[in-house]
């Protein structure tokens, strides 16, 4: 119970920071911080005993390799944007912590919005990435 409690908190920590950090486009601390949570999350799906926990842990371990993925070229945007949307099957994920906006649609679409924004301003392809928005050079 205590190390369910303690690996969610971590979750939502280090998914904060990853957010705070995209806006400013400091893209390498942003995938610091997503694989230290995606760490985490696999930590909570192994040791995961009610449906709400399995749920946090496999809702975030989607998010953060979806973005993880785009960010270094794996997929598409579209690609991105559908995969996210799928994560809408697991709305316990969204019922506590940071995440709990309102439902999972409406985190979803703002996790999508901040991300996308992310991606096209500074033309993130990661790892090689000089932290110039896109018409600065």
């Amino acid at each position: 119970m205590i190390k369910e409690g303690f690996y969610r908190l971590m979750i939502a920590y280090y998914n904060g920071w990853a957010e705070f950090e995209s806006i400013y486009g400091d893209i390498d601390i942003v995938v610091r911080y997503l694989k230290r949570g995606l760490k985490y999350a696999e930590k909570l799906k192994d040791v995961a005993s009610d449906d709400r926990d399995v749920q946090v842990a496999e809702a975030n371990i989607r998010k953060n390799r979806l973005i993880l993925s785009l960010f270094e070229g794996k997929i598409s945007v579209s690609a991105f944007k559908d995969g996210m949307r799928k994560i809408e099957e697991y709305p316990l994920a969204f019922i506590r912590g940071r995440e709990d906006i309102g439902c999972a649609k409406d985190a979803i679409a703002a996790t999508i919005h901040r991300i996308e924004y992310t991606y096209d301003r500074y033309d993130i392809k990661y790892p090689n990435f000089d932290m110039h928005r896109s018409g600065d050079r």
